[in-house]
């Protein structure tokens, strides 16, 4: 390779490293300190989902009477979050995450897999769900896309 070939190369990699690091989002996470709802699944037995819920639920993460909710069409659901994703703030932005990566954000358009399973009495009091929040509860699955 000729010297002219090294440097433009050189050169055209550089550019491209600093031009992706430029436009990369940079996440500041804050903790939440309201007492907005947010219900997880138990770990599962030997690492294992018992059950595969396939429905696909489209619509809106909302906050209502600090009832964090999945909303679509006027009609509301307790999502029950897998065991390993958080709430947070990212950046300024009421937010579930997963080590440390955002997978939704509040009153963002969503996409997620899972199932419904109803107002069921046993789960109000497991997870002592205030009155004003008792809306039927999604077991939130898969999380496939925001937009």
């Amino acid at each position: 390779m000729t010297k002219l070939t090294l440097i433009s190369v050189f050169t055209f990699l550089l550019v491209g490293c600093n031009y992706s690091n430029r436009n990369a989002e940079k996440v500041v996470f804050e903790e939440v300190k309201s007492n907005i709802t947010f219900y997880k699944q138990k770990p599962p037995k030997n690492g294992k989902p018992v059950t595969q819920l396939q429905a696909l639920y489209r619509g809106k993460l909302v906050s209502k009477n600090n009832c964090l909710l999945l909303e679509s069409q006027g009609y509301y659901y307790n999502p029950i979050w897998p065991h390993d994703v958080s709430l947070s703030i990212a950046n300024g932005t009421l937010a579930v995450i997963k080590q440390n990566k955002v997978l939704l954000k509040l009153n963002n358009k969503i996409k997620i897999g899972g199932g419904e399973i109803g107002i069921r009495e046993d789960l109000l009091k497991e997870y002592k769900v205030p009155s004003k929040c008792q809306y039927k509860f999604w077991l939130v699955g898969e999380m496939l896309d925001q937009s």
